[in-house]
């Protein structure tokens, strides 16, 4: 932190009140790797400024515009190659569903997930219709995500389960593949599992009589673009998040823009030849 008091007018010191750097009201330096006086008065007046500070943090208004899971059916996306759809998983772990959570059919990465499939839709097994989300054929990243995004909510609610609003998610990747082939226009445009899947949460939500919203977007991807640039990379991945926002209003017309989450890839995929390009432009762009 970054403090000031009656006696300094700089204070740099971390969270447990050591000092960096101190610099009082007449623009005089203390070296505060001497122990002396000066670096006593020095450490008093920060632990002092501590919690002042800390009331102004806690007290600070914030606000977001971000869509919140405050409907009926609350969203979240995974989108991305074959982590996001549960490869090298080698067990299935969610068997049963303990908060209410659904998913789009009866498994949460539906079908044509795969790098060579014939066609690239959603296709839930068991059509357009809000299941229990139940891991089948693997454990996809889905069923950590929700069940933990439910419990937490559950938490903050005070409540053992709250039933006004149900979390739901999906995995709509496809493995071994580019930021460019995962974008809108890419041909064969396997972005039309996200945009099928989109149109099946929304349909099933509405047959259900349920108001419905996507609260949050997971990208899981990276390692088959390990050799790309950074400015190639960066603008990609604008333009997706930009695409993704526009379809997800599409069918949920009211919907706010999303959160919008990446996950680290793969380290046995980072290649150091570009200066950790990839991971850098996911880490700025965020």
């Amino acid at each position: 932190t970054i403090t000031q008091s009656d006696e300094f007018s700089f204070l740099l010191a971390d969270s447990e009140g050591n000092v960096s750097q101190a610099v009082d009201t007449t623009g005089k330096p203390f070296n505060v790797d001497s122990v002396n006086a000066e670096t006593d008065a020095v450490l008093i007046a920060s632990a002092s400024s501590l919690p002042a500070a800390a009331g102004i943090a806690a007290n600070t208004f914030r606000v977001s515009a971000l869509q919140r899971p405050r409907k009926k059916i609350n969203i979240y996306i995974i989108y991305g190659q074959s982590y996001s759809v549960g490869a090298d998983s080698e067990r299935v772990l969610s068997t049963q569903q303990m908060f209410g959570n659904l998913t789009l059919g009866t498994d949460p990465r539906g079908q044509n997930w795969w790098s060579t499939a014939t066609q690239y839709t959603f296709s839930p097994t068991g059509g357009n219709v809000l299941s229990p989300l139940i891991e089948t054929g693997v454990e996809t990243p889905v069923s950590g995500l929700i069940d933990s995004l439910k419990w937490l909510h559950n938490e903050s609610m005070g409540v053992e389960d709250d039933v006004a609003h149900l979390f739901a998610g999906a995995a709509t990747g496809v493995s071994a593949t580019s930021i460019a082939q995962l974008s809108e226009g890419a041909d064969p445009e396997r972005y039309n599992r996200l945009r099928t899947a989109l149109s099946g949460f929304a349909s099933a939500a509405n047959a259900a009589g349920y108001d419905a919203c996507v609260a949050g977007v997971i990208y899981i991807q990276g390692e088959a673009d390990n050799n790309s640039t950074y400015d190639i990379y960066y603008a990609a991945l604008q333009n997706l998040f930009n695409q993704i926002n526009g379809t997800i209003k599409q069918y949920f017309p009211d919907n706010k823009d999303v959160d919008f989450f990446i996950g680290q890839m793969g380290g046995y995929f980072v290649v150091d030849t570009n200066n950790q390009a990839i991971p850098r432009a996911q880490m700025d762009f965020c």
